[in-house]
Parts: structure tokens; sequence; C-alpha cells
């Protein structure tokens, strides 16, 4: 389930957001950068991350006129992350230049386009499920990959969408850790996975806490689901010459 995890390195100075990547090594995969670091540190920070053998999350939430957002697609696109996002109240038009953009560089760089991802509500404010299943299907129809929406609207949108288009969801916070004052909808790690999460987004609970390491090996247990054992009945299991485990007297 560690495939399951992206990690907000929500900071501006490098040092702190690498050191992250490098404690968490062969627990988490992807990593997401937003303004806050992309801003600070710039496209140099992308290409450190991926040293490290990790993948990118660009989440610089692409909203402005069509064609300003198809040649920052293209962009994105050449510093080969593996998912970049957008808003969806940006509209069909902008979503379809977008893709037309990504997929204009990533043809030129011989390669697959990221997954490019829509933004349907921040879990900052208050939404309606409504709101954010409508903006999810409108994502759908206009071609893009998936959306970032809260855990606690995942199943609804599940229904509409089918299974194979992506949920990321932030505002993750599990039991143990404390509860982000700047966040409305939030939901913990193990019911956005059964609410039909594809990857959870997880910023503070991990990067915040005393031990990242064993912040991120808590969530993973929580998420993980017990593997799955049939043994034989007590009757059927031998323990002895002669003897049922279970029936406490040897056969005579």
């Amino acid at each position: 389930m560690k495939g399951k995890i992206i990690v907000a390195l929500d900071f501006s100075r490098r040092k702190d957001a690498l050191k992250i990547v490098e404690e968490l090594k062969g627990l988490v995969e992807i990593f997401k950068v937003g303004i806050q670091l992309f801003t600070s540190c710039g496209p140099k920070i992308i290409q450190e991350i991926k040293e490290r053998k990790a993948n990118i999350f660009l989440d610089l939430k692409f909203l402005d006129i069509p064609n300003t957002v198809e040649k920052a697609s293209e962009a994105a696109t050449a510093l080969d992350v593996e998912f970049f996002d957008l808003h969806l109240t940006g509209g069909g038009e902008m979503i379809k230049a977008a893709i037309t953009g990504s997929e204009r560089r990533a043809m030129l760089l011989g390669k697959n386009r990221p997954k490019i991802l829509g933004v349907t509500v921040l879990t900052s404010q208050s939404s309606s499920i409504s709101e954010v299943v409508d903006l999810s299907a409108m994502a759908k129809a206009n071609g893009l990959d998936g959306v970032i929406a809260s855990g606690l609207e995942v199943g609804e949108i599940r229904k509409r969408v089918g299974k194979d288009f992506l949920i990321l969801c932030p505002g993750i916070c599990p039991p143990w850790a404390k509860k982000p004052q700047d966040q409305k909808r939030v939901i913990g790690p193990k019911e956005a996975i059964e609410n039909g999460a594809s990857y959870i987004i997880v910023g503070r609970a991990i990067t915040s806490a005393k031990n990242p390491r064993e912040a991120t090996k808590r969530i993973l247990e929580e998420i993980t689901p017990p593997p799955h054992s049939s043994p034989l009945p007590p009757r059927l299991r031998r323990t002895g010459e002669g003897e049922d485990e279970g029936e406490g007297e040897t056969k005579k």
C-alpha cells in the first residue's frame, strides 16, 4: 500500500524538502511539490527529488485563459512529472487546452504525458457532495485522468465516474494526529481508502511528526488490509499420530 501515499512537501527551504524525501525512502514513492516549494526553489527541486528515485505530483493548480494554461501544461510535461493539476472552474475549453499542450510536448519528447488532474473544491472550503460530483463528471467528460477531492465525497464520485478514474484525496488526518485548523473537509486515511481513493495526500501528519518515518509506517499499517488466510478447521488439522487438534482425544 506504500504507493497509495503522496507526501506533501509544503516547505520553503530546499533542505527541508529533501530531508523528508531521504527520510521516507522505501516507504513513499510520490511527493507533492506545490506553489510554496516551487516558488521558493524553482524547477530544479523537481530534478533533485527525481534524482532520489521518487516521482512528482506538481500541484500548481493552473487557472487562466486556455492559451496560457496550454503553454504551462507544455512546461509541466517537460519537467517529467507523474501528475499535474488545474482548477476545474476554468471550464472545458481550458481543460482541453491543457491536454493539447501536454500531449504536444510529450510527443516531442517521445514519452507519455503526465496524468492531468482537476481540482474540484479545496478542502479548506465547505462544499456540497453534489457540487464535487458534478465537477468530477465534467472533468471526466473533458478527458482528464482524475480529480482531487475530499475523501468524504469519494464514494459518490465513484458511482458517477467508475472505478478507473483517479481520485486523489487531500485533507487527510489520522485519528492520532492534530487536526488542522485550516481544513473543513477532513477524513482519516483508512476511511478515504475504503471509500475508494486512488491515493491519499498527507502533509503535516507526517512532515511535522517527531518521527516522520514512524508516522508514515503507522499510516501504512492503517490503510493496509490484513492478509487473508484460510486455515483448515481445527478438527481437520492433525497434531500428532492419530490425534485431531481441537477434539482433545486420541482416536483408538
